[in-house]
């Protein structure tokens, strides 16, 4: 499993709990652990960037599963 993958199902695993204890802020995995809360994503990448190579780190809005929503975008670049 990708470094990434593995982050993401660290914060599905705990997102119901983290949703009741940090509604709305951004939280920040990285290597499978929260480094912290942020109260915007821009905090919490700046954080990160400070720290940590691109790609070795997670960021993830708190919200309850219900409540997210997903977008999908697609490009006509071919590679």
């Amino acid at each position: 499993m990708q470094v990434l993958d593995r982050q993401i199902a660290y914060f599905q695993h705990r997102q119901t709990e983290l949703a009741k204890e940090h509604h709305g802020e951004f939280v920040l995995i990285h290597d499978e652990s929260i480094e912290g809360f942020y109260e915007s994503e821009l905090d919490a990448y700046t954080a990160a960037k400070r720290r940590y190579d691109a790609g070795a780190f997670l960021i993830r809005q708190c919200l309850k599963p219900e409540e997210e929503t997903t977008q999908t975008f697609h490009s006509r670049i071919a590679i």
